[in-house]
Parts: structure tokens; sequence; C-alpha cells
């Protein structure tokens, strides 16, 4: 899917000023300019390419004089207190250049360890790559069905990457496993440790059980 956004020059209005306009301030840089240039993009339709988007995928800038760039979302800020968008950092990309970015991974397949009551655990859900703009991929596949028993794990150098692509992160680093059983959290830890049974074969927690002791004792001082 091809992205395009539409840009404008943002010259010396001042970003709150942008925004009660519906637009959305932003800035263009890349190796490839002598220097950063202030932009501003419609607020709706950058909402719209950024979810569509994300921050994997080359998007086409069209500025207002005509030209147009390849870009990538580099930065994103948000409100403070309110779950919007306020700035956006692009940044160009040129063809036949290397280039880096941050990939979100996918997890297909199903693990046989599963099946057998083994609990899928994550430790990363996005990597780091280098590759030429042509060969960015959108996600990263990771095939969990080769786990096939509790205590399995796939590392970054078990997944299998698309042409041109490589991870910069630590091969040995470890991206997902499966744990023999979810842990327990600690209250029912502790209401299994405080319950308590009786010589009727009933059961009480044991504080309920030093309760009703104390109250023995002070009636046979009496």
């Amino acid at each position: 899917m091809d992205f395009k956004l539409q840009a404008k020059k943002r010259g010396s209005q001042k970003a709150d000023d942008v925004r009660k306009t519906g637009m959305m301030p932003a800035i263009l840089y890349g190796t490839g300019r002598s220097e950063s240039s202030s932009i501003m993009v419609d607020g709706r339709a950058m909402e719209k390419v950024y979810h569509e988007a994300g921050e994997s995928n080359l998007i086409e800038l069209i500025l207002d004089d005509g030209t147009s760039v390849n870009v990538i979302i580099k930065d994103i800020q948000y409100h403070p207190t309110k779950n919007m968008i306020v700035h956006i950092d692009f940044m160009e990309i040129q063809a036949g250049v290397e280039m880096e970015a941050v990939i979100p991974l996918s997890f297909v397949g199903e693990s046989p360890a599963q099946k057998q009551g083994g609990v899928l655990a994550t430790a990363i859900e996005e990597v780091s790559v280098t590759c030429l703009p042509k060969d960015l991929p959108s996600t990263i596949e990771v095939d969990i069905s080769i786990l096939k028993t509790v205590d399995d794990n796939i590392h970054i150098k078990d997944i299998k990457l698309p042409a041109g692509v490589a991870i910069t992160e630590p091969v040995d680093s470890l991206v997902v496993r499966v744990n023999d059983v979810e842990i327990k959290s600690e209250e029912s830890e502790q209401n299994e440790t405080n319950d308590t049974t009786l010589p009727d074969g009933s059961e009480q927690s044991t504080n309920k059980a030093k309760e009703n002791s104390s109250e023995k004792i002070t009636e046979e001082k009496k």
C-alpha cells in the first residue's frame, strides 16, 4: 500500500496557532538536507496515515512547492493529558542509501507447547533493523510453531529475515519463550498459606484460628 500526505511550510507560525486551524506542526529532516524544515500537515489526514502506516512504512510527503520526498515517522509527541498527537518528526529517506528503522514483530503460527498448557511469554515486540528503503518491511514474522515443549524459546538469531534486512540487536537476545504455568498472584499464594485444616476436617484461615485461640485463653483466665 502506498501512503501519501500533503504538507505545507509552517514559517513563523506558532505550534498552538497551527493546531487551532486543524493542522498539525511537524519537522522534516534527513541526511540529504542541509537543515531541517518546519512544516504542517492536516491533523485528521495525519492520524489516518499513522494508523495505517505506523512508523515502519515509507510515506510520500508531498510539499506545497510541488516536490515530494519519501519519509518515515521518526518521532511522535503526545499531549500530556489527552490521547492525541501534537507534533510529528519526519525523516527523509534517500533511495539506494541504507537506513535504520524499528519494525514490529508479528507472531504467527501455533505453538504445540501452548496446547500442552504452556504459556507464551514475549520478551520483545519490535526490533531495530538496517536495510535499503526498497527492502523495508512493515513487520517481521516470528514463527512460534517451532516451540514444541515447555521452556522452548526463540532468540533473534532464530528469526528468518526478509532479503536485504539485518537486525542490529544482539543475536542472543530472547524474543519469546514458553513458560510452564502462569505465575500465581501473591494474594492467591497468601490465601493458600493462611488456610489450615481443623480436627473435624473443615478448613479455616490461620488468622481466624489465632483469633479463636485468643478468645479461649481469655475465657480460661476469667
